[in-house]
């Protein structure tokens, strides 16, 4: 088949449900806002039908042709054989011609735009489906309730129409749909920008990159890629913002226009402004949406975009009465916040709360950047520039580092303390190091301005350590110079344990980690520090507590979701990502990765942090048979030449070896990722070494590494689950299906249940190529159990598996499809394609997979990462 136009991208499910519907002879619903893709999808959905036989009538609503009987069905084609011009005549006339159109079996009306279709034009539609039974299919805008008459006046009763909403493209189908439209990718960070205000809608998108194109607004670099580092707002899209605003009220323009004005604004402070039915009529047109924050529940406007328009009206007599209108009616403390929210480009999403959370969070960033810079050029001092480059680290314009490096030369310290002049001088050396990639100078600033801290000088000392942990080396030992005592500042302590919590985290050494975790415990009992929060859930994971693991993650990620603190956010979200993955959970990791990867990429985070959504994304998109998707995405992190992180999945070789793997280079995948892992293992990160090392070998299974890999794990005796990968690889290597058995228990025992999946049905299968069919028996039990035990968590076994070539993401449906027992006729049917095309998909998946037979298929998809 040809490839889906960009605006149905992610609308496959969207589109085979109507398919089905419409031959069971069930009338649809589209539902989406402005831009959403309606016309578009209800036009393939015509092609569709069309190819498998159907008579298609296709009839469009006009709105200038509303007052106008039956136009939009003349307009269609839909006549009757008279001429008389008598408008009852005309009417039966043209009932009689959609009759005779609609006798054969196959028939379906689609009715676009339904909201602007003439009463007369509906009537007759409603009569025939009435008198035939056809299925019709409407489109409709988001939040024109459906009924039966187009007026006010009431309408006949008729069976009740199945409801399709098109909801907000997750990130990577917008992105794949942008990269289609543009002939080329575009970088995550303008990526993250284009999903926040657009919220996900395609159509906005699409307008939103023509715009910044055609203006250069946005560019393609030398690689191909498309970046956009100026303001992609455009003066050209304020008629499609129009569109959005023409059927409003006046006092319900005006509330939408306040809400903007004021930024996400919390309930209360909004309902001092606007009557509650003006709110519910907004909400239900689909233009505002109610979102948690801390401590009130937040009012934003959706689509994003509508806050640009507002914040670029040239009206000056409309804004200065609305701002008197906010300036009267709220505190003086609420005015003042939206004064300084005002001039802030915001963003708001759609009704999917994820959608609508990136776009509150790029807003607060950028209200958060305009507040600390208020306070900064008022006093600049340590503290306030603390406040101030960290705020910039979260936003994404294009003067961003060349802003820092002014605040760090003008700030003058003389205006702060020994704290807050050690706390810019551990950000300006994080700068320095994780931004502008410069180590040495980074350390030199801290050994030459140490010792003018006096008693906070232990913190720069501290900081030297983790960027050297993050970036070069993790100490065997603790040094002597982060070692704590009890007449230290509080603060000072908490950073000296938490840094020796990284270190020992890093080298495995996780016993003597929980100890000093202890300490932090005693020292700050109510924290919430996100540090040790995050070490401590890496460290259940190894140890088998992945419930308590994700408790931990899942309520900090919420907190940092409330609080809209995106580095925060993005280092529990991270953390998450990689326990889903570790326990097989790929289901789960998809849906969190969208939001996690779209609210943006803060500077200040340590590079391995920054590169381990590159390899998430990468995952993903290879598990999805995207590999061109996941080779950019590998391109990407080493386009930015990140030095490789201290933890698991913090290095571009994760990326890249997955993407080598599906292009059918299995070996190459391996070596790259054991020279990663045996780099990592040299400079004292343990723990992300023999992970690395474990799935090299995996991937490649070698006896003199397995020996290696036999060495370290040895020296690492607190890495359970790597014990249990380790155990689990001996004996695939082996091919012992009692040692497999056994390897099975001990990783469901670590937490790795998808592997333990796996490990039982590798079991199973070599029981019963041996007819040992009571051994099998057990196999198929353990699996059973394990399952069960995990209660609702979707496991997944695929592991890795000698393919030569990749398949397509058309041919990996085909395969599961035939896997699970569908003939090529049901997989036609199902997937709205020829039994040719099936056969044909089919042969390409047996030849490219190398197996003989659809029972193998089974086999191969038990082990494979298709």
């Amino acid at each position: 088949m040809t490839p889906e136009p960009t605006d149905l991208e992610g609308r496959r499910n969207a589109l085979t449900t109507a398919f089905d519907l419409i031959q069971a002879k069930r009338s649809v619903e589209i539902v989406g806002a402005r831009g959403s893709g309606r016309t578009a999808f209800v036009s393939e959905l015509a092609k569709r039908l069309r190819e498998s036989g159907w008579n298609v009538i296709q009839v469009r609503g006009i709105a200038s042709l509303q007052s106008h009987p039956l136009a939009a069905l003349h307009l269609a084609g839909v006549v009757g054989s008279g001429t008389n011009g008598r408008n009852s005549s005309r009417l039966h006339e043209t009932a009689m011609g959609l009759t005779r159109l609609t006798d054969r079996s196959l028939t379906a009306i689609l009715v676009d735009d339904w909201g602007d279709l003439d009463e007369s034009s509906w009537g007759v539609i409603e009569a025939a489906r009435q008198a035939s039974g056809v299925p019709v299919v409407t489109t409709r805008v988001f939040g024109r309730a459906s009924r039966h008459a187009l007026s006010a006046l009431p309408g006949t009763i008729c069976e009740p129409a199945y409801l399709i909403e098109l909801t907000p493209l997750r990130y990577d189908d917008l992105e794949t749909a942008l990269a289609n439209y543009l002939n080329a990718a575009i970088d995550t960070n303008t990526m993250s920008r284009i999903y926040a205000k657009s919220g996900g809608n395609v159509g906005l998108s699409i307008a939103l990159v023509d715009a910044a194109v055609r203006e250069h607004r946005l560019v393609q670099h030398g690689e191909g890629m498309w970046v956009g580092d100026k303001e992609l707002w455009s003066p050209s899209l304020r008629g499609l913002m129009e569109s959005h605003l023409e059927h409003l009220r006046p006092e319900a323009r005006d509330a939408l226009e306040l809400i903007a004005v004021m930024g996400s604004t919390d309930l209360g402070a909004v309902r001092q402004l606007v009557e509650w039915d003006t709110l519910e009529a907004l909400e239900e047109d689909g233009l505002i949406a109610f979102a948690p924050g801390s401590p009130h529940n937040l009012v934003t406007v959706v689509p994003p975009l509508l806050v640009e328009y507002f914040r670029h009206a040239t009206a000056t007599a409309r804004r200065v009465r609305l701002t008197e209108l906010i300036t009267t009616n709220l505190s003086a403390a609420d005015s003042a916040s939206v004064m300084l929210s005002e001039n802030a480009p915001r963003a708001a999403d759609p009704a999917d709360q994820d959608t609508i959370f990136v776009g509150l969070a790029r807003e607060r960033s950028r209200t958060r950047r305009l507040i600390t810079e208020a306070a900064w050029i008022a006093q600049p001092s340590p503290a306030n520039a603390v406040d101030y480059i960290t705020a910039l680290a979260q936003t994404h314009s294009a003067d961003v580092a060349e802003t820092v490096d002014r605040v760090l030369v003008d700030t003058n310290e003389s205006f702060g303390d020994a704290e807050s002049r050690a706390d810019l001088l551990v950000l300006h050396a994080e700068w320095l190091a994780y931004v502008k990639k410069d180590l040495e100078s980074a350390l030199t600033l801290l050994n030459e301005s140490a010792a003018a801290l006096g008693s906070y000088s232990p913190m720069a000392y501290a900081a030297e350590a983790r960027i050297l942990t993050h970036m070069r080396h993790t100490p065997a030992e603790i040094p002597a110079t982060i070692q704590s005592t009890p007449d230290l500042p509080v603060r000072v302590q908490l950073a000296l344990f938490e840094t020796q919590m990284l270190l020992l985290t890093a080298g495995g050494r996780f016993g003597d980690a929980l100890r000093v975790y202890a300490a932090i415990e005693r020292l700050d009992p109510r924290s919430e520090r996100v540090e040790p929060a995050y070490l401590l859930s890496l460290i259940l994971l190894n140890e088998g507590h992945s419930a308590e693991a994700m408790r931990l993650l899942t309520s900090g990620l919420e907190k940092a979701r409330s609080s809209f603190d995106m580095n925060a956010y993005r280092t529990f979200g991270g953390a998450i990502l990689f326990a889903h993955l570790y326990a097989g959970n790929y289901t789960a990791a998809e849906e969190l990765f969208d939001t996690v990867l779209a609210v943006g990429d803060p500077l200040l985070l340590p590079p391995g942090r920054r590169i381990s959504m590159f390899s998430v994304s990468a995952i993903s998109a290879c598990r999805k048979g995207q590999v061109s998707l996941g080779e950019r995405y590998a391109a990407e992190a080493e386009r930015e030449h990140f030095v490789d992180g201290a933890f698991p999945g913090q290095t571009t070789a994760w990326a890249r070896s997955q993407v080598l793997f599906l292009r059918g280079k299995p070996s190459e995948a391996a070596d790259l990722l054991w020279n990663s892992s045996m780099s990592l293992w040299n400079r004292g990160a343990r723990f992300a070494g023999v992970i690395g090392l474990l799935v090299a070998l995996e991937l490649n299974l070698r006896p003199d590494r397995m020996e290696k890999v036999g060495e370290y794990l040895a020296q690492v005796p607190e890495l359970e689950g790597a014990k249990a990968h380790g155990n689990y690889l001996r004996a695939l290597f082996a091919k012992d299906a009692e040692a497999m058995l056994v390897s099975a228990t001990e990783l469901e025992h670590a937490g790795r249940l998808g592997l333990a999946i796996s490990a039982t049905q590798q079991a199973s299968h070599w029981f019963g190529e041996s007819n040992k069919a009571k051994l099998q028996r057990t196999a198929h039990k353990l699996e059973t159990l394990i399952r069960s035990r995990a209660g609702d968590v979707p496991l997944e076994n695929a592991r890795f598996s000698t393919t030569n070539a990749a398949l397509s993401e058309r041919e990996r449906e085909v395969a599961r499809l035939a896997a699970s027992g569908l003939s090529n006729q049901e997989i036609a049917s199902q997937l709205v394609i020829s039994v040719r095309t099936v056969e044909s998909h089919m042969h390409r998946v047996m030849r490219k997979l190398s197996v003989p037979n659809r029972h193998s298929l089974g086999v191969f998809l038990s082990s494979a990462i298709i």
